[in-house]
């Protein structure tokens, strides 16, 4: 797995009272990034952030009159330096971070531990189990409290680093002024119970901690290097992908190819079928080492691709991929089918020929009542595409660099 990675962050002093809080947004946001943030208002009443934010908590659970939040957005790029969160008419401190690496949180959101309150110099969060066990999580120690301490505390809570805070200031009554402070720890782990961070003066506290779950995509393609443990083989496979991206040079093809491999990531999760699934790159990818012939394929993903665009006929195809790599064990049997793809994409040349060909495939799988049926189908593509290649009289010979399969050498005789 691969844990979510903080790529930029922002932090947002509200020095003076409003009724609108303007938050800064993290530079560098890009489409499809989560976006956390953390307000706390030293006045109460709820927060009200805009449209495409989800709130995880609203809170005055503390001893203080102050209100802290947290909310989450999925981004697509629009977002812009700054958001308006309506509030309390009081001063106010918030800090946003900017993350890469984590699953679509419109599927499966950030997750936070029970608010924790107190009134003491040890804010301290409680445990949290987010669901599916283990992974790689980012964990997120969120608080906020009342008063004019440092800003942001010293050190960090033991296992965390990179402190962040944002204050009000010091202006006015110590009640008038409130602090945030985050830190960040990468842990793969079934649960968390962060550990107190100090404050320098004691007061009205909130708590939590946040988990970001991973991206099932990196956890697809960190399961199919494990079980690929031949260096060699994995280049391989690096060639097949890297020839195919380089030969896709519009980007909303390439779109539509990455659309196709987030579900298939995003729906095989159990890593005895990627297993299989990996047995079937690799022979796929041991065989395909022409790059002549890669430039071609690479005709076929893009018009299935192209043609297949809902969730539901993806997921029915990923059925054939999966049963296909399931009873397809050996490299003999898998050569004949990356044959059959080859000779496809060398004798299918234009999109529009293409497109038939995908409807074909994805009425068949759609069409396929049972794993049976849909394996029958395989099996005969796969003849009539050998003797199709035979009747042609089209050979297709492909030799493996030793460095992938050594050449077998002679016996040695005796006495030699």
């Amino acid at each position: 797995m691969a844990f979510p990675i903080v790529q930029t962050s922002a932090t947002t002093n509200g020095t003076t009272a409003s009724a609108t809080a303007t938050v800064n947004l993290p530079t560098g946001i890009v489409s499809g990034e989560t976006l956390v943030g953390i307000l706390r208002t030293a006045v109460a009443g709820a927060h009200g952030w805009p449209a495409g934010w989800t709130e995880l908590f609203d809170s005055t659970a503390d001893a203080s009159d102050d209100n802290t939040s947290c909310a989450w957005r999925k981004a697509d790029g629009t977002e812009g330096a700054t958001i308006s969160v309506s509030q309390g008419n009081g001063k106010y401190a918030a800090i946003v971070y900017r993350i890469s690496g984590a699953t679509d949180p419109t599927v499966t959101p950030p997750e936070f531990a029970a608010l924790a309150t107190g009134t003491s110099a040890t804010p301290d969060p409680g445990a949290l189990s987010p669901t599916g066990g283990a992974k790689d999580y980012l964990w997120l120690w969120l608080g906020g409290w009342e008063g004019e301490q440092t800003s942001p505390p010293a050190g960090t809570p033991t296992n965390y680093t990179d402190a962040l805070g944002a204050s009000s200031g010091v202006a006015g009554a110590i009640t008038t002024n409130c602090r945030v402070a985050s830190a960040r720890r990468n842990l793969n782990a079934a649960s968390e119970d962060p550990p107190f961070w100090s404050i320098s003066v004691s007061d009205d506290w909130t708590a939590t901690v946040v988990a970001l779950h991973p991206s099932p995509s990196q956890t697809f393609f960190q399961t199919l290097a494990a079980t690929e443990l031949a260096v060699l083989t994995l280049t391989a496979v690096a060639i097949f992908v890297r020839t195919l991206a380089a030969t896709e040079v519009a980007t909303a093809a390439l779109a539509r190819v990455a659309t196709f491999l987030r579900t298939l990531a995003a729906t095989e999760v159990a890593a005895p079928a990627l297993s299989t699934v990996s047995t079937f790159l690799r022979s796929l990818a041991a065989v395909e080492l022409a790059v002549a012939a890669l430039a071609k394929a690479q005709i076929f993903p893009r018009a299935l691709a192209a043609t297949a665009g809902s969730v539901a006929t993806l997921s029915s195809a990923l059925l054939k991929v999966v049963s296909m790599a399931a009873t397809e064990v050996t490299a003999a049997t898998l050569t004949r089918v990356t044959t059959f793809v080859r000779t496809l994409a060398l004798s299918e040349i234009s999109v529009a020929t293409m497109t038939p060909v995908a409807t074909f495939v994805r009425t068949l799988t759609a069409a396929a009542g049972s794993t049976a049926t849909v394996l029958a189908g395989l099996f005969r593509v796969v003849s009539l595409a050998a003797t199709a290649v035979a009747a042609m009289g089209r050979t297709f010979k492909v030799h493996l660099p030793d460095v992938v399969y050594p050449a077998k050498k002679p016996p040695v005789r005796g006495g030699e």
